[in-house]
């Protein structure tokens, strides 16, 4: 518990399906030969999205 007194969060980051245009799809093939979107969030401890970064 000490280690979260302060904390306010939490961040994680996943890879999302996505439906890309076929000349653009080459930069989001992933790992798995699966189209996908790479994002970073970040809750509260009420399970509330507070920030969303796509890249």
């Amino acid at each position: 518990m000490p280690y979260f007194k302060d904390c306010i969060g939490a961040i994680d980051g996943t890879h999302v399906d996505a439906r890309i245009p076929i000349e653009e799809q080459v930069v989001y093939i992933g790992r798995h030969h699966s189209l996908t979107q790479n994002v970073m969030a970040a809750c509260n401890f009420n399970m509330c999205l507070t920030f969303v970064a796509l890249g």
